[in-house]
C-alpha cells in the first residue's frame, strides 16, 4: 500500500480518481503515461457541464456530464477522435439536458 499525494492509501500500480467534497474531481494517476485524466468545462452544451478525458492504452474516451446539487448526470460516453466535440454530440447532450430537467 502507498499514501498518495492526494491522502488516499492504494496499492502502487493502481490508477484512481475520486470526488471531493465539492463535487470537483481531485485525479492521481502517479505519472504514467498510459492513462491520465482531465477535466475541462463545456459551455456550448450547458452550465455545470464538463468533460472528462481519459487516454487509454488504444483509445481516448470522453465523458460529458453535468454536476446538479444532488447528482452527477452522465449525458455521453464516447471515443473521440479529432480535437473538437461532433456537432451531434453537442446536440445530444443539450437534449438530454432538456429531457432531464423536465422530469
Amino acid at each position: 500500500m502507498t499514501n498518495h499525494s492526494c491522502g488516499c492509501m492504494a496499492r502502487s500500480n493502481h490508477r484512481h480518481f475520486h470526488l471531493a467534497r465539492a463535487w470537483k474531481p481531485v485525479f492521481c494517476c502517479e505519472n504514467s503515461s498510459r492513462a491520465r485524466f482531465c477535466r475541462r468545462p463545456m459551455p456550448t452544451i450547458g452550465p455545470r457541464c464538463y468533460e472528462l478525458r481519459i487516454n487509454d492504452k488504444n483509445v481516448t474516451w470522453r465523458i460529458v456530464y453535468r454536476i446538479d446539487p444532488d447528482a452527477i448526470v452522465i449525458l455521453n460516453v464516447f471515443d473521440k477522435k479529432t480535437t473538437r466535440t461532433p456537432k451531434q454530440i453537442i446536440e445530444l447532450c443539450q437534449n438530454r439536458i432538456k429531457l432531464y430537467d423536465s422530469i
